[in-house]
């Protein structure tokens, strides 16, 4: 009987956990021109919203993510409870759901002139150089943004705008979207 009870007990366990919050919306994609609002968030205090991305980016080059800042503003009866800008995508931690394809790679090694070998290693008799080689590749994946505590019961506007810091953001291979758990 012990064994049974013990996958009970850990199914019960598994299936009332849910690490990453509870979803409060669904994946919403994010206009880059525009603020964006999610309306009737109904709150309560002690809530703690965490806000996560999910960025699918098609030509992510050596593991390199596009930087992006996520501006918000949270309100209630129009008045602002919290606002900020914190950085997307910053670092590698918190991410889940993720799907990293590489792309077909170029040669390692390139073939060059004895007469330029000579200039570069002069003790060899080796007509190859090897280049850094560079891995471009498609990344899907959810990442944790920010956690805002709620510090009263009532009805929540989120206004938000992502906006792209360099090139790579600014690419139309990459595509952001907005998540909203709840702990």
């Amino acid at each position: 009987m012990k064994p049974l009870s013990l996958i009970i007990l850990s199914s019960l366990f598994i299936f009332s956990c849910n690490p990453v919050g509870e979803k409060i919306t669904e994946e919403a994609p994010v206009d880059m021109q525009l603020v964006n609002t999610i309306d009737g968030l109904e709150l309560k205090k002690g809530d703690i919203i965490v806000v996560w991305s999910k960025l699918d980016a098609s030509f992510v080059k050596n593991g390199v993510l596009p930087s992006f800042d996520f501006i918000y503003n949270l309100s209630m009866n129009g008045n602002t409870v919290e606002n900020s800008s914190v950085p997307m995508f910053a670092d590698k931690k918190h991410i889940i759901n993720s799907t990293y394809t590489k792309q077909k790679e170029e040669e390692d090694e390139k073939e060059i002139p004895e007469q330029q070998t000579s200039e570069y290693n002069s003790d060899s008799d080796s007509t190859k150089v090897e280049e850094k080689k560079e891995v471009n590749a498609s990344w899907e994946f959810e990442k944790k943004v920010t956690e805002i505590p709620i510090k009263k019961d009532g009805k929540y506007t989120l206004d938000y705008k992502v906006k792209a810091n360099d090139a790579d953001g600014n690419s139309m291979f990459n595509k952001a979207s907005i998540i909203l758990r709840k702990k």
